[in-house]
């Protein structure tokens, strides 16, 4: 496998990514390649999970572009590990564009994948770019109102009241609110289901820059995230893979949104949300992308 840095602009921020490219690849004697443009999830950077999908996709003969969000990993953006909705999805158009302004890409073979929080932006921009080949949304959040139903009301109104301190402190330049990401389901966290915090640490492992850390005001960014509204503006072919017993991301959320798209099949997977990250259930997960990718850039 081969890798080229990249950076873009994003309204006056730099943001940075990694084209992940087959091995012994010539960029410069015009043969293009399709790619998948990838999209990670709440609160990560673009290492967490993605590895053994990268080292299939790029062993197949497909590219990919992986990048961090405004304020996690590589890319710049203040206050640090700020979650903003609208703002990743700015993001995520300027990283197409700066995908299709390739000259090795080819423009008719763009795929976008996203897990997660990432995989409703994948859904949110496969329902504006039309150009798009194909769609692989996993483990995908849909709408918040279904999400908020897995959070106790404990949890929201310490997170909301937090969130809204961290708000007006800020009017006045004070420093950031940060709340924990994830926690024991005991404790207080944006997120506290039952084992996830070991999986994000498993997924991050190795991170020097990742905290487990979220300014507060992130919670009132996109609280209404729902891309399962734009579901059935997506023209392209679009693969929805869910986890069964998910406890964040409500299996039939994901089931609504795919039936208002017009091309979708569903490969959902036994337990829970990590199941497509690493465990048993990873190589039929992986096997039935690349399938999916294959057939379409056919």
């Amino acid at each position: 496998m081969q890798t080229q840095s990249s950076e873009f602009q994003v309204e006056g921020t730099t943001l940075r990514g990694v084209f992940h490219l087959p091995e012994n690849t010539d960029t410069k004697n015009g043969h293009q390649l399709p790619i998948v443009i990838m999209a990670n999830g709440y609160a990560t950077e673009w290492q967490f999970g993605t590895a053994e999908f990268i080292k299939a996709f790029t062993e197949a003969g497909i590219a990919t572009f992986n990048f961090d969000y405004r304020s996690f990993g590589q890319s710049d953006g203040e206050p640090r590990q700020m979650v903003d909705i609208p703002g990743q999805l700015i993001d995520f158009h300027h990283a197409i564009e700066n995908v299709k302004n390739q000259a090795w890409v080819d423009g008719q073979k763009l795929i976008l994948w996203g897990s997660s929080l990432g995989g409703g932006h994948a859904i949110s921009m496969a329902a504006e770019h039309h150009e798009i080949k194909a769609m692989i949304a996993q483990v995908p959040h849909c709408c918040s109102r279904a999400a908020f139903k897995t959070v106790s009301l404990s949890a929201v109104f310490k997170g909301m009241s937090n969130a809204i301190a961290d708000n007006l402190g800020s009017l006045f330049n004070r420093p950031p609110i940060y709340l924990p990401i994830l926690a024991e389901p005991s404790e207080y966290g944006v997120m506290h289901h039952a084992g996830w915090k070991k999986s994000y640490e498993v997924i991050g492992d190795g991170s020097p820059t990742w905290k487990n850390q979220l300014v507060a005001r992130s919670l009132l960014k996109g609280g209404d995230y729902r891309p399962t509204m734009v579901a059935d503006k997506i023209q392209c072919p679009s693969l929805l893979v869910p986890a069964e017993d998910d406890a964040g991301v409500p299996l039939d959320s994901v089931k609504e949104t795919a039936n208002k798209m017009k091309q979708a099949e569903i490969f959902s997977i036994p337990g829970d949300h990590f199941g497509v990250y690493y465990g048993e259930y990873l190589p039929r997960v992986i096997e039935k992308q690349l399938g999916f990718i294959q057939k379409h850039i056919a």
